[in-house]
């Protein structure tokens, strides 16, 4: 099978250098950086609003590059986000969903066709469920799991999860000793629980003198005071503050080698976080609401230009093409997400079909949801019950709309469940392989993080 991947690649790529010529991007392909911060909140950024929280490196990035305002996930959790960024299909689509399930064999990888168009990669990942144990090393030349120390002794939870300042030194070093053109993945976890951030980041929690300190036992508390729930939302602030500080290293030391301008740069992350806007719940992985899926993009292209806002709605799976078709590389069949960028700018809106942003979860309760603005359904499969929101609207998620629907509604309903039925029932995902017996480390990884018990 992967012989036979690598020559349909291998020909894909021949077919693309002959049609696309010398206008399907730079002359030099890129270096590229595609940086995931883990269950980051767009609206935790101030460059997305946030009045609370400080980001001046992203923001920095934002203003030199392409911001998009409405970027969604396509998945509420890890390892089924991270394949749609890798493989630009959704997640019922490339079946890596479950606890247990690895990354098909048979299906093109980004990491992958990259590598056959000539470029070295890379991916330092702080997360076992998108790790070796689960296939995700597939088309890169290395992979440094860095989520546990690797030999025998107790583990400290400090050495469950990599921070992201050590994440940054580990990269730097990595991109020291690549061949140019380079392709790097990082997906740092800072933000994800447990919340426990360098003191001189905690700044967020005001005057709170409680026992809150951010770990997994005090996540689990019952029946957390309003003060407690604040104290929690401020450690996960100062975690995103921390990552940002981080980023900021990585981005000072590939501009004072020269490498800043001829590096695209990607920032982004694999889902968000709920922090009590719907009652009793924190977390992910439970829901398809906006602030688990509404994530930030922004694309900071070789030489900082173009710059701007994008409000067009896009999702994860656009990643994929975007970055292949900017590479001057061919996107392969039956990817779902489509491109960015068009000359390298981004595409006109209003020469683009309605975008409608598809997303799934398969743990609990299975749900499946479309989102074209201002409307969002969601499928609770194990029911069958279709839930309608008008984003637009006071309510927004907190309430579905009640019937009998208005007639515009009513069209919409109607509409998009039919698309939501039609887009479940494509039946072209490979089946997928499950793990084998899981290394303790990588057990104890998934424990610290919440993902097992």
């Amino acid at each position: 099978m992967a012989r036979v991947l690598g020559l349909l690649l291998a020909s894909l790529f021949a077919l693309g250098v002959a049609a696309c010529g010398g206008d399907a991007g730079p002359a030099r392909p890129p270096n590229i950086l595609l940086y995931v911060v883990d269950t980051l909140r767009a609206d935790e950024l101030a460059c997305y609003g946030s009045e609370v929280v400080h980001s001046p490196h992203v923001d920095r990035m934002a203003r030199e590059g392409l911001l998009f305002e409405n970027a969604f996930a396509n998945a509420s959790w890890t390892r089924p986000s991270i394949a749609t960024i890798f493989t630009g299909r959704h997640p019922h689509r490339h079946g890596t969903q479950g606890r247990n399930d690895v990354l098909a064999e048979e299906l093109p990888t980004l990491a992958g066709i990259l590598g056959w168009a000539g470029y070295q990669t890379g991916f330092l990942n702080t997360n076992p469920n998108v790790g070796t144990a689960f296939g995700f090393e597939r088309g890169f030349d290395d992979i440094f799991d860095l989520y546990a120390r690797r030999k025998p002794g107790f583990v400290w939870p400090e050495e469950m999860i990599t921070p992201s300042d050590q994440v940054s030194r580990r990269v730097i070093d990595w991109i020291d000793a690549a061949q140019a053109p380079f392709f790097i993945a990082v997906l740092t976890t800072d933000p994800h629980a447990p919340y426990t951030p360098p003191a001189h980041f905690d700044l967020y929690g005001g005057d709170y003198q409680g026992d809150i300190d951010g770990s997994r036992a005090s996540l689990r508390r019952k029946n957390l005071t309003e003060a407690e729930q604040r104290r929690i939302h401020s450690l996960y602030r100062a975690e995103v503050s921390f990552n940002d500080d981080s980023l900021g290293t990585l981005l000072a030391d590939l501009d004072e080698r020269g490498r800043l301008d001829d590096t695209l740069i990607v920032f982004t992350s694999d889902h968000g976080e709920e922090f009590w806007e719907y009652p009793a719940r924190r977390g992910h992985g439970q829901s398809l609401t906006d602030s688990v899926l509404h994530v930030p993009l922004v694309i900071r292209l070789p030489g900082g230009t173009p710059t701007g806002r994008v409000a067009r709605p896009v999702q994860l799976a656009d990643l994929m093409p975007t970055l292949l078709e900017f590479a001057g590389v061919p996107v392969p069949p039956g990817v779902d997400g489509r491109s960015l960028l068009g000359g390298g700018r981004p595409r006109d809106p209003a020469s683009s079909d309605p975008q409608q942003i598809y997303a799934s979860i398969l743990l609990g309760a299975r749900q499946h949801m479309v989102r074209e603005y201002p409307w969002k359904l969601v499928w609770g499969i194990t029911r069958d019950r279709f839930q309608l929101y008008d984003v637009s609207s006071e309510l927004g998620e907190s309430r579905a709309l009640r019937r009998p629907l208005p007639p515009g509604a009513l069209a919409a309903y109607q509409r998009l469940r039919n698309d939501l039925r039609a887009w479940s029932a494509r039946a072209d995902a490979p089946v997928p392989r499950q793990a084998g017996e899981i290394p303790e480390d990588v057990k104890s990884a998934l424990r610290e993080l919440g993902y097992i018990e």
